[in-house]
């Protein structure tokens, strides 16, 4: 598991970060301007007050219009404005880093000319507040950044091309609303190292909000119609969304086009890992006991796990019961403690009501079972057994028998240990590698996905892709 991307994925997101607020004065509330120079030239510092102008650039304070012709700068900050400004491509310019949008009444780009972002790696367009384009070109090297901000393309042509610099050409947090992008004039086009957009939001509903308003087209390099997918992720005690841009099957897209449309194709929308149903190895047929209810079992010195000592268990047929009780585990040599916790089972297994009792495993001719010191054993249940201070969630089948490798639960797979070394029934949970290829098991016990099962087609929560069948992909 390649798990470093996600610290050096970190570690470049703060290095990326640190140009702009090392530079910014976060104490002055008042409106202002800055704009980086290269070299050793003295950064320009503008209270948006009274008109300025230098080298490539001018400020009308009437308009709060920065007016850009020929600038040759690192990058351009704006804070704190409470009313809206604007920036004028007047004439071809360029900047090293990008442009950090932190004001609070809004900002539009427009003009004649291009302005060209790119040459220092670790720059972006950071907006923060609301930015509209009108017309103009914009053509970066640097990813586009919604840092609780909103774009509005509403004419002229912004190119983002970070392949082989950033894995995104846009992302960012969208929060709780669905305009953070807009189209309705003009062409966005995206082009990632790894994939074109990714957004993140937490609304609870991704039909009504998912970051990327209705009316934008994606199109990909060759012509070819491409979708908005929605990602459901969940974490300990919340739920949020993953838009990105992809092919109909599902497969990221790199290099995207938006475009405003009438006719958009429909988004693929992912609220859940058991929403597709994986391909999964066939499992081994389960050998039904001749009788309706699993028989005593013999003594068995397989490295199963063990029979409980002291148990006060009946060693004839197991009865047929749900009832509850409560005892001292049972019978056999190992001289250990043994308890279980039932839960029904049902589309949410994990989090059904339980029983608790103590009891005993029993092997035969058709697998292990468990009995409880009541006469009752479970079925089409999952078990929690603790033996010798090690808990873990087992599942009976119809007849009783404890259940191995791929299991599935109605939309739901899961997997339960497969080889016998002491562990061998136990549900997997977090990452695993099976027969050579790595798969997640839901490790948060609470919440809308049950404990165990398999994401498919999906974010995992600690940011990895796996494929419609659960595999992660590399």
């Amino acid at each position: 598991m390649k798990k470093c991307f996600v610290v050096f994925g970190a570690a470049l997101a703060l290095c990326i970060t640190v140009p702009f607020v090392a530079l910014a004065d976060k104490e002055n509330p008042n409106p202002y301007l800055a704009i980086v120079m290269k070299g050793n030239d003295p950064t320009v510092n503008i209270d948006m007050t009274e008109d300025k102008s230098g080298e490539g650039w001018s400020f009308d304070a009437s308009s709060h219009t920065l007016i850009l012709d020929g600038l040759d700068a690192q990058n351009i900050q704006l804070f704190n404005a409470e009313y809206p400004v604007a920036v004028e491509i007047a004439g071809d310019s360029s900047l090293d880093m990008g442009i950090f949008f932190k004001t609070k009444g809004g900002v539009t780009v427009f003009g004649d000319g291009t302005l060209t972002i790119g040459g220092n790696p670790f720059g972006q367009v950071d907006i923060g507040d609301e930015v509209t384009i009108e017309s103009g070109t914009i053509v970066s090297e640097n990813r586009f950044y919604l840092n609780g901000g909103k774009l509005h393309i509403e004419g002229g042509s912004v190119f983002v091309d970070t392949s082989g610099n950033m894995p995104y050409a846009l992302m960012g947090a969208t929060y709780t609303y669905d305009d953070a992008l807009t189209i309705s004039d003009g062409v966005l086009t995206l082009c990632g190292d790894k994939e074109a957009l990714s957004l993140s939001h937490n609304t609870g509903d991704p039909y009504d909000s998912y970051g990327i308003h209705e009316g934008v087209a994606f199109t990909g390099e060759d012509g070819e119609a491409l979708h908005l997918k929605v990602e459901q992720r969940v974490w300990n005690d919340y739920t949020d969304y993953i838009s990105t841009i992809s092919d109909e099957d599902g497969t990221p897209a790199a290099y995207a086009e938006l475009t405003a449309s009438d006719d958009t194709t429909e988004p693929i929308i992912i609220l859940d890992p058991s929403a597709e149903k994986p391909e999964q190895p066939e499992q081994p047929p389960v050998t039904d006991p001749d009788e309706e209810e699993p028989p005593v079992a013999s003594d068995s010195d397989a490295e199963e796990p063990p029979v409980a000592s002291d148990s006060d268990a009946d060693d004839s047929i197991a009865s047929d019961s749900n009832a509850s009780s409560s005892g001292s585990s049972g019978g056999g040599a190992s001289g250990s403690s043994l308890s279980a916790q039932m839960r029904a089972d049902s589309l949410n297994a994990v989090y059904s009501a339980d029983l608790i009792f103590g009891g005993e495993w029993r092997l035969d001719e058709n697998g292990w079972w468990f009995v409880g010191n009541d006469g009752s054993y479970p079925k089409n249940v999952w078990a929690e057994l603790t033996w010798n201070g090690q808990t873990g969630w087992y599942y009976f089948n119809a007849q009783g028998y404890m259940q191995t490798g791929w299991l599935q639960l109605g939309n739901s797979w899961y997997f339960l240990h497969d080889i016998a070394d002491g562990m061998q029934g136990l549900m997997y949970t977090g990452w695993h590698e099976i027969d050579g290829k790595w798969y997640y098991f839901n490790e948060i016990p609470s919440g809308p996905v049950p404990l165990g099962m398999m994401f498919a087609n999906s974010m995992t929560p600690d940011g990895y892709r796996v494929d419609r069948n659960g595999v992660w992909i590399p």
